[in-house]
């Protein structure tokens, strides 16, 4: 039996919005190839702003680039779910934007399924040849074609991709009810942020090796969230603000926004 009739694509679909059936009404598709061609690209960094109601260029950049985390996610995910790693590349992936209204989904259609099977001996190198690759071919150049567009530092993407990938980590330990998936994404993830060398991904350091640090969250009591890496440039729509867990927010406003929070969700419970 083909490993796709076995995947549940389910979880990528509905928070990365990647899937071999794509969107419903996309308001985008463009063939990934198509991202390294400069004009094209500062066209999707525009209508990105529009879409995002942004004051600059840097917003949709920043979504634009963890778009492409998100494929490596992916990767990671089906790789510690059915020991298949699935390959993206520029020719079998089309970018694509739906507008929803107060939000827009940006993701990827998978045009052509490409499975690796993980060897059970040397599983290690395996994962450092398939991520050397995908970041050599795909990942950086269209990064870089994004700084270049938008005239950002490619640092402002590279960063956010360690919490990112240390949240989807806990979320797999917290939710997924297979001890073996979580076992194995929990190795995998050591491969990644601690064998991999600065060189796999073309930068001085592994953008995935953080320190991740945990404050109070203010939806939930006794619940943790973690710090973001880097900021995600939310607060750079009209009338936008930072994230409550934004490493650029002074301590004393993030105190002001836990507690009006906190405020906010009693009112509602009292009131229901």
């Amino acid at each position: 039996m083909p490993i796709e009739s076995n995947v549940d694509f389910t979880l990528v679909e509905q928070y990365f919005h990647i899937s071999p059936k794509g969107m419903e009404e996309p308001l985008l598709h463009i063939p990934a190839r198509q991202l390294l061609d400069g004009p094209t690209m500062l066209g999707v960094l525009e209508k990105g702003q529009a879409l995002l109601r942004g004051k600059g260029l840097d917003i949709s950049a920043s979504y634009l680039g963890l778009s492409l985390f998100n494929l490596v996610a992916t990767s990671q995910l089906f790789l510690s779910q059915y020991n298949q790693w699935l390959v993206f590349d520029l020719d079998n992936i089309a970018f694509e934007v739906e507008n929803h209204g107060d939000h827009a989904h940006i993701g990827y259609k998978i045009i052509n399924l490409q499975w690796k099977e993980a060897p059970t001996e040397d599983r290690d190198l395996f994962i450092e040849l398939e991520m050397r690759r995908v970041f050599a071919e795909l990942i950086s150049p269209v990064i870089a074609v994004i700084a270049e567009q938008a005239k950002v530092n490619q640092a402002m993407i590279w960063n956010q991709f360690a919490a990112r990938m240390t949240f989807v980590r806990d979320y797999v330990l917290e939710n997924d009810p297979r001890p073996n998936v979580r076992e194995q994404f929990s190795a995998d993830y050591e491969v990644v942020t601690k064998q991999l060398t600065p060189d796999v991904f073309g930068r001085k350091v592994n953008p995935f090796v953080h320190e991740p640090k945990y404050i109070d969250s203010p939806y939930q009591e006794g619940k943790k969230v973690i710090m973001r890496s880097s900021c995600c440039m939310y607060y750079r729509r009209e009338e936008g603000q930072k994230c409550f867990n934004c490493p650029i927010l002074k301590e004393s406003e993030r105190e002001a926004m836990f507690h009006k929070i906190r405020s906010k969700q009693e009112s509602t419970a009292t009131a229901g």
